[in-house]
């Protein structure tokens, strides 16, 4: 195609040469060039008629939450599958907070540092943009406990989601000693602390119901009397993904006994 073109070019200069020249070879070329360019046109035609244009570029989603040290990956569209020109670019606000691969038919975005970036797609056939708003947060940030007590007979907790994320699952160790420092026997267990997961669905903003969240204790019939508990939340899980950390909160409690 680029040496028709070329040829097509030459002749079209030397159709000028020939409108200026007597001779008969430079009229002779001309007659051709005009040939030609009647063939040009009527290619150039066809081109433009088999020409499928973009008419769809979107993204999964226009919103993402994350954590720093994760990985999530957003599918883009592009329709028809077909068209003439899927070429795309991408510009990204902050680098420094969120790392942009872009692989075929989607992009993998991995969280490097708190804070909030802008990635915008356009597509060089139509003009068409996308555009996708990704928050990157200190896992340490995303829960708080609000509440940690011995009440009766049972250990209570209560938890809230500070972030944009939805948690499936919070995964946590508790652990209770008595007014003596001896450790006391949580939901069954025999070695003074309980490994647990809480599975019910934590959207954004929302808190832990106790009657959710909360544990016996006992020592094998014996009074029990809770003077310490210590609650370490060790990660979470979302539907993007598993993200762990490390999290205590100890604290002394009312004493309550267990007759």
């Amino acid at each position: 195609m680029k040496l028709r073109f070329l040829a097509l070019l030459l002749a079209c200069l030397l159709a000028v040469g020939g409108a200026c020249a007597e001779t008969e070879v430079l009229s002779d070329a001309g007659e051709a060039a005009r040939t030609l360019l009647e063939d040009f046109n009527a290619f150039h035609e066809q081109l433009t008629d088999d020409y499928i244009p973009l008419s769809e570029f979107s993204l999964s989603r226009d919103t993402l939450p994350m954590v720093v040290g994760t990985s999530v990956e957003v599918p883009y569209t592009l329709a028809p599958a077909d068209a003439s020109d899927l070429t795309l670019t991408w510009e990204n606000s902050d680098d420094s907070v969120a790392k942009v691969t872009v692989k075929k038919g989607k992009l993998r975005i991995k969280g490097l540092a708190a804070g909030t970036a802008t990635l915008t797609g356009t597509a060089r056939d139509q003009g068409l943009t996308v555009q996708l708003d990704i928050e990157v947060i200190d896992p340490k940030t995303v829960l708080t406990i609000n509440d940690l007590r011995a009440e009766y007979d049972a250990i209570r907790i209560s938890i809230t989601n500070n972030s944009d994320l939805t948690i499936d699952r919070i995964m946590f160790q508790v652990e209770a000693w008595n007014t003596w420092g001896g450790k006391v026997h949580v939901s069954n267990t025999y070695d003074g602390y309980f490994k647990g997961t809480y599975k019910h669905t934590l959207l954004p903003g929302e808190t832990t119901e106790h009657n959710q969240f909360s544990f016996y204790y006992y020592e094998h019939g014996h009074t029990t009397e809770i003077a310490q508990l210590k609650l370490t939340v060790t990660g979470f899980v979302t539907s993007d993904g598993t993200y762990y950390y490390y999290y205590q909160y100890r604290r002394p409690t009312k004493t309550w006994n267990r007759k």
